[in-house]
This record gives structure tokens, C-alpha cells and sequence, in this order.
């Protein structure tokens, strides 16, 4: 039992989730915007995944960061919180480093809305795309075991799947914003092919 590492083989696994659970909520955030899966889920429910999964993340990451703590490497509060600090694939583990402190931004951030303001918010928000390339880098090239062909599928899988999602995002046509018509007596109310509500006599 002593010589099975398990703080090492702790940290991996939370890492290990910390990232899938980042790039489930990205892909959540993409799928809800350009109104993929409606049928599976109502856009609420896909913003409550989005919500949980980007929580589950974090914890994964700080679980992740901390268990490093108790390995046999030996490594201090100030290599897993400041980025640099690590000798250990310095550049590779410092990109990791941001990539955690920018989750803890966007999280924040999500709480204080309504004080930032929309356009401050969505900046911040946004940095979740830094966020999810800083963590996939991190992984791809410090990661003791991302050598490994399940690894490797699981890095470019989840790499693949928001880069599509996003790519059909910024080149698709904005969905028609649905508008209530204006009631007028005597007349209903029927949706065009567009979904948008018209009025006939």
C-alpha cells in the first residue's frame, strides 16, 4: 500500500475530471446558444448543466492543485498557486496556473452580474475560451500520462468538439428573435415560418 501514490494518482484523477467538466460546460454554453438539442432539454436545463458542470470543474481543478501538495515532487503552496514558480514543465504548469485563476474570475464574475454589467460580464465570460486552451495545453504537454492514446483522444476529442461548436457559432446566421405581437382586436396570432409572431384578421 505505501509504495501506490495517491495523492499523485489523486491529483490526476481530479485533473482528469476538473477537465472534462470544463469542456462539458463550454460545450453546454455553445450547444444552448446556437439552440442545439432542444428536444434532449429545455434551454433552462441546458443553462443549469452549463452552470453545474463549469462548478464541477472548478472544484476539480482546486481538488487537483491541492493534492499536488501531499505527492512525492515535493511541490510548495507557492508552485501550484503562482504561475512559474513550478520547475516542473515550467511553462506547460504555469499555462495550468492561469488557466485556474481565470476560472476563478469567470466564476466570480457569474455572482456579481448585475453589479458588472453586461458588456464587462460577457468580457470576463468569454475568458472561459482562454480558460479551456490554457487547461487542454496544460494537459496535452505537462500531464505525466498524456502520452497515452486514451488521453490523447480525450485532449483532441474534447479540443475538436468546442472548436466545431464554436467555429458553427461565429459563421451560422443569428437565430430570428422571437417578438410578442401586438394584440389587436378581433385579429390572432400565428408564427410565420420564421417563428416569429404575425397578426391576421
Amino acid at each position: 500500500m505505501r509504495d501506490i501514490p495517491i495523492w499523485w494518482l489523486t491529483s490526476r484523477a481530479t485533473g482528469i475530471v476538473g477537465y472534462l467538466a470544463l469542456a462539458g460546460s463550454i460545450v453546454a454554453g455553445l450547444a444552448s446558444k446556437a439552440r442545439l438539442g432542444q428536444r434532449a432539454a429545455s434551454p433552462l436545463a441546458r443553462l443549469e448543466w452549463h452552470k453545474v458542470l463549469a462548478i464541477t470543474g472548478l472544484v476539480m481543478t482546486a481538488a487537483h492543485a491541492l493534492t499536488l501538495l501531499g505527492s512525492a515532487r515535493n511541490f510548495s503552496v507557492a508552485d501550484v498557486l503562482l504561475p512559474g514558480a513550478m520547475d516542473y514543465r515550467s511553462i506547460w504548469m504555469a499555462l495550468g496556473v492561469i488557466a485556474f485563476w481565470l476560472m476563478i474570475a469567470v466564476a466570480i464574475s457569474g455572482s456579481m452580474r448585475a453589479r458588472l454589467g453586461p458588456r464587462a460580464w460577457k468580457t470576463i465570460h468569454l475568458s472561459s475560451y482562454g480558460v479551456f486552451l490554457g487547461a487542454t495545453l496544460h494537459g496535452l504537454f505537462g500531464g505525466t500520462d498524456s502520452g497515452r492514446v486514451v488521453m490523447l483522444l480525450m485532449y483532441l476529442g474534447s479540443a475538436g468538439l468546442v472548436a466545431a461548436l464554436l467555429t458553427r457559432r461565429l459563421v451560422a446566421p443569428p437565430a430570428p428573435v422571437r417578438r410578442p405581437a401586438r394584440k389587436v382586436p378581433g385579429a390572432t396570432t400565428v408564427n410565420d415560418a420564421n417563428g416569429a409572431d404575425t397578426i391576421t384578421s
